[in-house]
Order: C-alpha cells, then structure tokens, then sequence
C-alpha cells in the first residue's frame, strides 16, 4: 500500500519522516523533489548503484506537490506518469551509455509528501489544488494534515485528564515532588 501525506508547511509532515527513518525495520529512502537538481533518473541510478537489495524499502517523495502542481504542465504530467508507475510497482528504466537500466519497484512502499493546496497556473483565474486523482485511487492511505490553533494546542496541553501537562503533573508528583507550570509560560509555548 502506498501513502499520501498532504499538509501545509509546519504541519509536521517533516517530524513524520525523522521518525519513519528511526523506527522502521526497512531501509527509508527520502527525495526531495522540489531541490532544482532533483531527477528520477538520478534517484534510481543511485539506488541502482549501490548495491544493496532494497527488498521492502521505503522511498519517501517528500515536497511531491512541486512537481505534480507545477505550472510546466509537462512537468506536472510527466511527474505524475512517473509517480503513479512507481504506486503501481512498475520497474523504473533508465537508459544510460552502456544500454538500460530496470530498477524493480514493485517491492518499494511509496509515500508522497506535499502541500498540495491550491496555487496559481499559467493564465488568468487558473489553479491547480488538491492530489491528483490518478494518485488518489492508488493510494492505500491518504493523510490531510491541518495545522493546530493556538486554542487546540492549548487544550491538548492543559486538559484537566487528558493534557499533557495533567501527565506530567501527575507522574512528576508520584516522587513527592511539587509540579506547576505558570499561565504565562503555558501562553508564551502556545503563541510559539
């Protein structure tokens, strides 16, 4: 199965990956496709090239949402070709001097990143937003990330039962110590 993660900037998107890489017992692979001299190509010659078997590896196409909601429309078209072959396990090829290449993908989990919100294209009143389609129906998972107010935050730190802080309170005062956090100090986190 693969998995889509779509979310704004500062969602935590990048927190995700930090901990796909710590925890999972495959390799994890992360591109990040909106660097100028990313290519396919390139990202499969590597992989190609060194030599280990990616058997139930994870490749992570972070800031996805760069190419497939570019307003080069070949970029965006030849992006998406790509990254829905990649989501169905069909081999990569690539064709090189000394002949081609056939990088097996069948084996690979996918997971596309991106903030894929709405954003202006070539021409008047033209937008592209949201996960193409022909990505959606392939995916397993599809993750919308909405940013946390201030209120949320706060709530989830305060909570009488279930805050963070009631836990910490309640673990920290389990040694006979005296726990308290100051309002200010709870405003000053919240409006971080």
């Amino acid at each position: 199965g693969n998995i889509i993660i779509d979310g704004m900037k500062g969602v935590g998107k990048e927190e995700i990956i930090k901990v796909l890489q710590k925890d999972l017992p495959m390799d994890v692979f992360v591109e990040d496709l909106s660097n100028e001299n990313f290519s396919f190509d390139l990202l499969f010659l590597s992989l190609a090239n060194d030599n280990e078997n990616h058997e139930n590896a994870m490749l992570i196409l972070d800031n996805a949402d760069k190419l497939l909601l570019s307003s080069d429309r070949d970029v965006a078209q030849d992006s998406l070709n790509v990254i829905k072959d990649l989501m169905n396990g069909i081999d990569y090829k690539i064709s090189t001097s000394q002949g081609l290449i056939n990088y097996p993908t069948n084996n690979l989990f996918i997971v596309i990143m991106g903030d894929f919100s709405k954003r202006g294209l070539c021409g008047i009143n033209q937008y592209a937003s949201g996960v193409p389609d022909k990505l959606l129906s392939l995916s397993s998972y599809n993750i919308k990330l909405n940013p946390v107010s201030r209120e949320m935050l706060k709530l989830k730190l305060c909570h009488p039962q279930n805050g963070v802080l009631a836990h910490y309170t309640e673990f920290i005062n389990s040694f006979g110590a005296q726990f308290t956090i100051d309002e200010e100090l709870i405003d000053e986190i919240v409006n971080i």
